[in-house]
């Protein structure tokens, strides 16, 4: 069973690309065909100056990631590395011998 799932996985994004619209710099096809000269100018100049913009932007979305990922990762490890009775205050709620009682003393 496992011989047959992961050929469909790995050609699975083909297929779906495969069958999707086609389209022409990000455009459905149909509506790139009634476009003229000068509106195809206009999108490709368009797509183009997107195209600039995300690998302009793309290192700072990188350097983004990797700060999340530092981040999580030490969280993670300061909460495996610290004293789990500091996270819950175990400690506080368990009354020592001999010390105050965890309520108040009323006097009637």
């Amino acid at each position: 069973m496992k011989k047959l799932i992961y050929p469909v996985l790995i050609f699975l994004p083909f297929l779906l690309t495969a069958c999707g619209p086609s389209t022409v710099f990000d455009i459905p096809k149909d509506q790139w065909d009634q476009l003229n000269q000068h509106q195809r100018s206009q999108v490709i100049d368009g797509y183009n100056q997107r195209a600039q913009a995300e690998a302009e932007i793309a290192p700072i979305y990188l350097i983004a990631d990797a700060l999340i990922a530092k981040n999580k990762a030490t969280n993670r490890e300061n909460l495996f590395n610290s004293n789990l009775d500091d996270h819950l205050m175990i400690d506080n709620h368990i009354p020592k011998i001999g010390g105050p009682l965890p309520f108040p003393n009323i006097d009637n």
